[in-house]
């Protein structure tokens, strides 16, 4: 980025497709400000964090830290707009650290604001680094979302930097949430609604969900 005074990439047409593909990182000193529709951004490297500010809505396609050894890049997606980690069934293939379990890169994805939710359609996978999920309003998961660690936290917030009171967490029934050996935390003011929460830490802030003002329900038995 060369600075903050304009936006770095426009392409936010219908059918607009804007790929990144680096070695020592993207947006690392300063974040990519981006008004595009659909996001592939991946970076081959041991370091250098994946990092994008958007300014309406966005539909990540991938977005991957993909060395094969241990990395130590991070994934941070900021959007002024709903985001959406897009399906299989349309091209999707998941936000990820891959490479070796010592790999310390974390993920954050987050729609901001009153009205922007976050919506969770497919992977979303670190090793050791944590993994943070905010929506503006909700954030959901579809049957085929999944969120997976190896010894990262996860943390999963509805009404982020909002001005109101809005805001659910909603697992459909089949998406799953786990951990690893690290802890998992959600949090929102209205209902949250639980499917396949899984981790194998043992301390006493293992498992955390916090509704304010709502309910927590299960999401099915299936």
């Amino acid at each position: 980025d060369a600075g903050n005074t304009n936006v770095d990439i426009v392409a936010n047409n219908a059918a607009a497709r804007t790929t990144l593909s680096a070695a020592t990182g993207i947006g690392v000193a300063n974040g990519l400000e981006t008004t595009i529709g659909n996001l592939v951004a991946t970076n081959s490297g041991t370091a250098g964090n994946i990092t994008i500010a958007e300014t309406d809505a966005l539909v990540i396609r991938n977005a991957a830290q993909t060395n094969a050894g241990a990395s130590a890049g991070n994934i941070d997606i900021t959007a002024v707009g709903a985001v959406t980690v897009e399906a299989v069934g349309t091209g999707g293939t998941g936000v990820t650290i891959d490479g070796l379990a010592a790999s310390t890169g974390t993920i954050t994805l987050a729609a901001t604001g009153n009205g922007n939710s976050l919506g969770v359609a497919h992977n979303v996978t670190s090793k050791a680094g944590d993994i943070t999920l905010r929506g503006g309003d909700n954030v959901s998961f579809t049957a085929a979302g999944t969120v997976a660690s190896t010894t990262g936290n996860v943390a999963v917030v509805g009404n982020y930097l909002a001005g109101d009171a809005v805001g659910a967490i909603t697992l459909t029934d089949g998406a799953t949430i786990n951990a690893g050996s690290g802890t998992i935390t959600m949090t929102a003011p209205d209902d949250i609604t639980l499917s396949g929460l899984s981790t194998t830490n043992a301390t006493t802030s293992a498992v955390s969900v916090t509704s304010t003002a709502g309910g927590i329900l299960d999401a099915g038995n299936t």
